[in-house]
């Protein structure tokens, strides 16, 4: 079981249903499992705090600093760039990252330029 849960994706705003799922399984996800779910994308946490109704506490900007700390934790990719990063991330550094992606539409566009792993879970 890992010790927290983290939700990637690329920008967020208030407005789509990716955004929405996002932040259906943060607020879901900690309740059953009762381990505490990070939010990481490329916003700044003011956006995240204004947008979203984020805390500071549980958003965290995209970078290589926060991808090191989701070493062996649960990741949820909402976003198939960020999914594609964290991927190549995992394999060079080795950080044993469970990432699981979420996929709200199916694309044909650039899928030979994304690297998924396994499992993906469609919704």
């Amino acid at each position: 079981m890992p010790d927290s849960i983290y939700h990637l994706y690329t920008h967020l705003q208030a407005t789509g249903g990716a955004e929405k799922m996002l932040l259906q399984l943060h607020q879901g996800l900690p309740l059953l499992l009762n381990v505490p779910s990070t939010v990481v994308a490329y916003n700044t946490v003011e956006d995240a705090e204004k947008s979203l109704k984020l805390k500071p506490s549980e958003y965290l900007p995209f970078s290589l600093s926060s991808i090191r700390r989701m070493k062996g934790q649960l990741v949820l990719s909402h976003h198939r760039k960020t999914t594609t990063l964290v991927y190549l991330a995992n394999r060079i550094l080795g950080l044993n990252i469970k990432l699981v992606h979420v996929a709200q539409n199916e694309f044909t566009s650039l899928k030979h330029l994304s690297l998924f792993p396994e499992p993906i879970i469609e919704i």
